[in-house]
Order: C-alpha cells, then sequence, then structure tokens
C-alpha cells in the first residue's frame, strides 16, 4: 500500500511540489511503513492516531481465520463486531467502526487482515530519519493514547501533539 501511496504521488507529479502527506488511522501506519521501507517520501508528513498494528488478536489472525471458512465468518460478523464495540462510548467512532464491520466483505476482510498479521510499528519507526508529526485527537477503543507518545518519541525526528491542546492555542 505505501509504494502505492507514492505512484500517486508520482503520478500526480506532487513529488516537484512542496505538499504534505496526511495519513490517519490506518493511513498513517501506512505511511510510517513506506518511510520505513524507503518506498514514501514527502516533504512533510503528519499521521493522525496512526495505528501501530492491526486492531485485531494477531492469534485470531494467524491460527483462526485461515482454517474458518468464508460462511463461518459471515455467520460471525455480528458476534465479532459485538465483542469488539463492547465498552466502546465515543458515538461517531462506534458508528464508524460499526459500518466498517457491517461492509466489510469477508473475503477481502480475512484476506487483507492475514496479510498484514505480523504488522507492527514498535520496533520499526526508529528507522525513520525524517521528521514526522503524530498527532493525537482520538480517545477510544481502537486509539490508544498512550501508544501515539511512544512512536513520536521513537522516531528520532517524531513531533508530537495533542488535539485538544491545538484546539485551545488556536482557540477554536
Amino acid at each position: 500500500k505505501a509504494k502505492d501511496v507514492q505512484d500517486v504521488i508520482n503520478y500526480l507529479e506532487l513529488d516537484k511540489n512542496d505538499f504534505v502527506l496526511l495519513g490517519t488511522c490506518w493511513g498513517g501506519a501506512i505511511v510510517l511503513h513506506g518511510l520505513i521501507d524507503g518506498t514514501t517520501e514527502a516533504p512533510t508528513i503528519i499521521t493522525h492516531d496512526p495505528m501501530h498494528t492491526l486492531w485485531f488478536p494477531k492469534w485470531f489472525l494467524r491460527y483462526v481465520t485461515p482454517i474458518l471458512p468464508l460462511f463461518v465468518i459471515r455467520m460471525m460478523k455480528p458476534v465479532l463486531k459485538k465483542l469488539k464495540m463492547k465498552g466502546m462510548k465515543e458515538k461517531v467512532q462506534r458508528m464508524r467502526a460499526e459500518n466498517f464491520i457491517a461492509n466489510a466483505e469477508p473475503w477481502k476482510w480475512r484476506r487483507a487482515a492475514e496479510s498484514v498479521k505480523d504488522f507492527e510499528l514498535f520496533g520499526n519507526i526508529s528507522e525513520i530519519t525524517k521528521e514526522v508529526v503524530v498527532i493525537n485527537g482520538t480517545i477510544d477503543k481502537i486509539h490508544n493514547q498512550i501508544a501515539y507518545t511512544k512512536m513520536a518519541a521513537e522516531m528520532p525526528f517524531g513531533r508530537f501533539f495533542y488535539l485538544k491542546l491545538l484546539k485551545n492555542c488556536l482557540n477554536l
């Protein structure tokens, strides 16, 4: 995916201009991965609540999903949705996540999730030598607020901003 992002940057000839590459949530993870492996380049990099790993248990992806027939996964969607949404109080994020799960095609979901089952940014982002802004503005079950300060601290030129503080500074 990171290479795809760079291909689009090149196709649009943004690489010849000054621009900001902004990735949110999983998109932020893709941008950071591209910086690690050298497939993505941009003058300014901002990530907003980037995921450091997939939001699903790795053991489930490694040992359970490969042996489950698609019809079983399809039948499990309501149960999985209930389990993953349990305790999530932020209404907008909950609605977004529920819609994502409800509209997920099981065969695509399984294939994509299995392809990144070992994805982990911690321990790898220290290789990023560009300045990267890491913004946190979400407090919910999906986005672990502590992860973002750790991510910025692990990168040699990582900068962390908490959005609520930024809003207060700008009097928004």
